[in-house]
């Protein structure tokens, strides 16, 4: 009987996709691979995030106000004043340099 032979073509290209949430100074950002290895992560501040790639990569993003991490998103809380159509391009290019890494 014949069989298909499937080349492995490595894993899927990193793609981090932009979700609204309930609240709307607050957006997911849903990764197709892990990004901790923890199981939550959460930072309300800057100063919190200090030491933790992850979150200074975020936090480095102005007008972000907290986050919180699970296996494959982030949510971004954003300062009441940030406009979500220039702070969600910023962040999936801050999200997807800290996942090339």
């Amino acid at each position: 009987m014949p069989q298909a032979v499937v080349e492995d073509a490595g894993p899927a290209p990193l793609q981090v996709t932009v979700e609204e949430t309930a609240n709307p100074d607050a957006r997911k950002l849903q990764a197709n691979r892990r990004v901790i290895g923890r199981r939550v992560l959460s930072f309300d501040t800057a100063w919190d995030a200090a030491g933790n790639a992850l979150g200074e990569a975020i936090f480095a993003v102005d007008g972000v106000d907290g986050l919180y991490a699970g296996v494959d998103f982030v949510t971004v809380r954003k300062v009441e004043s940030a406009d979500w159509d220039i702070l969600a391009p910023a962040l999936v290019a801050a999200l997807t340099a800290f996942l090339a890494k």
